[in-house]
């Protein structure tokens, strides 16, 4: 498995178990444990180097991108990437046998998953179905809010940090967490940095930050007793 992989299918994991978006009773625990398991097998396994894509793979997906239908087939998968489906796309979706006989096909921005668009090629009609490649680092927290993970450190989530990431455009985003101590299970919520709204111009959602705090596999001696000693800081309302 390559890096890349492995942790796409870690944040998968982590956002279906996550507090905020699975209430059952072991969520948190379960959660817990995926982070842990997260961290040990980061630092012992050895992935696969990411495969370097080809000018061959790019005329293939090119290629894919055309969707063409049999006669015989009424539902297709459109697979279309998060960016896809922000910006919106128009493809060319022909028959098999007979490629005179097509139809231009306007996926508008902020299509949701699973929205089946009808079209009809000479005289059979057909179900096209939206469906989103994993993106890996953004993915959907419902029709038009994204969410993505961001790992910070133990001393970033207790003390803060300032440092920036990046929205599904690429667009800098500066994060200033300097006020209070982090809560994994409570997002940074970015305004208008989600995905259009469907069909009304201008109107975006929200981009959920949710962090992963890396914490150490052990600490120095030194460090434990210095935490022995120091006396409880945080009283029972969590404020300092």
């Amino acid at each position: 498995i390559t890096l890349l992989e492995f942790k796409k299918r870690y944040r998968a994991l982590a956002l279906q178990y996550h507090p905020d978006q699975n209430h059952s009773e072991d969520a948190t625990q379960i959660f817990q444990n995926i982070q842990e398991a997260y961290q040990k097998l980061l630092k012992t396994l050895v992935f696969l180097p990411e495969k370097l894509e080809t000018q061959e793979d790019t005329k293939d997906k090119e290629k894919e991108r055309i969707n063409k239908i049999s006669k015989d087939q009424l539902k297709h998968v459109l697979k279309c990437s998060l960016l896809e489906l922000y910006h919106g796309m128009t493809i060319r979706v022909e028959h098999e046998t007979n490629s005179d006989e097509y139809e231009m096909v306007s996926v508008l921005p902020g299509t949701s998953y699973n929205y089946k668009i009808h079209i009809k090629i000479g005289s059979t009609k057909h179900i096209l179905i939206v469906q989103e490649i994993d993106n890996g680092e953004f993915s959907r927290l419902n029709t038009i809010h994204l969410q993505k993970m961001i790992g910070i450190t133990l001393k970033e989530a207790l003390i803060g940090f300032i440092k920036q990431t990046t929205d599904l455009l690429g667009r800098k985003i500066p994060l200033n967490c300097t006020q209070k101590v982090i809560n994994p299970y409570e997002p940074l919520v970015i305004q208008g940095k989600g995905m259009p709204v469907y069909k009304k111009d201008l109107v975006y959602g929200d981009l959920y930050i949710y962090f992963h705090i890396d914490f150490p596999v052990q600490i120095t001696p030194t460090f434990k007793h210095f935490l022995e000693q120091t006396p409880e800081i945080i009283n029972d309302t969590h404020e300092f």
